[in-house]
């Protein structure tokens, strides 16, 4: 990188100088001429030196080009020793195959990008040149036509002078004689400066073929770069080649075989770490109706808002039933939160019967001891399931997941709807309700002592629905019961124990 930026210095420089010596070239001659032999003479001077400007100028880029080639010979020895570099690295990566993907690539990637800059760096030089080629094209053209000029009139001058020696001197054209005899000499002067410069000329022209061939030059630069590149790709497939086959091929197998030609291991290995593109086409078919049907249920989504909010805006709730709603929520909540009346309660006559084989879970902290010994464990009965005190650990807990609860009423009831309550989600100290019952059943019994009552209804309660649930009979009955019988059927998800925070029964007492 460091020799390709001196390299585009370089050239930079060389085209500072060349606008330096355009400049020169195109500036005027001095003014003060007082005759016009003097004029030509001083003309002839500025030419030589531009002359001599442009030879030194054309001698530097000689120079530089020169440099330049010998320049991108050694990239290309680089490339070479580059290209040793990676074979070497592939025999080593022969033992360890993990990574022969990476290094490939990455070698690949860098050699690829070494070959594009140089061949960039090379069509800016060759643009470069051809701009130079051009424009000293234009300035030998101009000096042709200055000197085709120049010879014309150094004719006219030599035709007058011929045709003033014709005449013969008399003593009042003595002077005259004597400056012509002047002009002859410089008039010789000028002729080898001419010669000179013509001279000078058939040199520019030559150098100027020479950069012709330094272009040749340079295409087959980029000639042998692109084959060093082709080379280089058809030795990295073999190479590939016998890393997939290893020694399973013989010479005439590989003979055989086309050297664009992928082993079975070798397409296997790129199917699994790849994509192929109808794959790929058909996952973003997939993601894109996937996202147009999302942007379509949002739209939806966002017109039902709208349309409440409209219908919200236009329906002009006063603050008169405002204060309606309000007390009519209250009133509800103030009817336990479900204004029917709960035949189940503790305190209004109900009473807890059995649990049948239900286990009470117990859980081993100690609530009184003695020198360290318990002498009692606190644990809740089944009566906390009827009461209205609904806290976090308030609750009936029975061991496993399925568990039975009989209830006698305060009357004989027709059984209308039932209401399970559990503690809210969030006030959960793990934030989760595994230990509430999930699927149960409610029986109507005519005795305690009675093994299969009346099945009224098979439940489910929500995990993430409300705390307070409320269901109704879904089985036909017309018999009155004052026994009821609740049993869980599983919990969602705790394997140690089930809780019940309180189970309410309504209906319409029997006359």
């Amino acid at each position: 990188m460091s020799s390709q930026r001196r390299s585009a210095g370089g050239a930079l420089e060389e085209t500072r100088e060349l606008q330096i010596y355009v400049e020169l070239l195109h500036q005027p001659p001095p003014a003060a001429t007082p005759t016009r032999e003097e004029e030509e003479l001083v003309v002839a001077d500025d030419d030589s030196v531009r002359l001599i400007l442009l030879e030194r100028s054309l001698t530097a880029l000689w120079e530089r080009v020169e440099a330049k080639g010998q320049l991108a010979e050694q990239r290309h020895r680089e490339v070479l020793q580059l290209y040793v570099d990676l074979q070497q690295q592939l025999i080593s990566a022969r033992s360890g195959g993990v990574e022969l993907s990476s290094l490939l690539d990455q070698q690949l990637s860098q050699l690829r990008g070494d070959l594009d800059e140089e061949r960039l760096q090379r069509q800016e030089i060759r643009q470069q040149h051809l701009v130079q080629q051009q424009s000293q094209m234009s300035r030998l053209d101009q000096l042709e036509m200055q000197l085709q000029t120049f010879a014309a009139k150094m004719e006219q001058a030599h035709w007058r002078q011929e045709a003033a020696t014709t005449v013969s001197p008399s003593p009042t054209t003595l002077p005259v004689a004597v400056s012509v005899g002047v002009d002859r000499q410089s008039h010789d002067a000028l002729l080898a400066e001419v010669a000179r410069l013509e001279a000078a000329l058939k040199d520019v022209r030559r150098d100027v073929e020479g950069l012709s061939g330094c272009q040749d030059s340079c295409k087959r630069l980029d000639r042998i770069q692109q084959m060093i590149s082709s080379q280089v790709s058809a030795q990295v497939r073999k190479d590939v080649h016998a890393l997939m086959y290893g020694n399973q091929l013989t010479v005439e197998d590989d003979a055989s075989v086309e050297v664009g030609a992928l082993p079975e291991l070798l397409l296997q290995w790129l199917s699994q770490q790849y994509t192929s593109k109808a794959d790929l086409q058909a996952a973003l078919t997939s993601l894109e109706l996937s996202i147009l049907q999302n942007i379509s249920l949002q739209l939806q989504q966002h017109r039902g808002e709208e349309t409440v909010r409209e219908a919200v805006l236009h329906a002009a709730v006063t603050q008169e039933e405002v204060h309606v709603i309000v007390k009519n929520a209250l009133r509800l909540f103030s009817q336990d939160r479900t204004g029917l009346a709960d035949y189940a309660l503790e305190s209004g006559g109900g009473s807890i019967l059995s649990t049948r084989c239900s286990e009470t879970y117990e859980t081993k902290a100690a609530l009184l001891s003695l020198f360290g010994v318990p002498l009692w464990y606190f644990s809740q009965s089944p009566r906390a399931v009827i009461q209205p005190d609904v806290h976090p650990g308030n609750c009936w807990a029975f061991r496993g997941s399925t568990g039975f609860l009989v209830i006698r009423l305060s009357l004989r009831i027709v059984p209308t709807a039932f209401s399970l309550e559990h503690i809210p989600k969030s006030l959960a100290p793990s934030r989760t309700l595994h230990s509430a019952p999930r699927d149960f059943n409610v029986y109507g019994l005519d005795d305690e002592s009675q093994e299969r009552g009346k099945l009224l209804g098979t439940y489910t309660y929500d995990e993430d629905g409300e705390a307070l649930q409320t269901y109704s009979v879904t089985e036909e009955n017309d018999g009155a019961f004052q026994i009821i019988e609740v049993q869980v059927l599983s919990n969602w998800g705790h394997q140690d124990y089930t809780c019940m925070y309180r189970f309410r029964v309504h209906g319409t007492p029997h006359s």
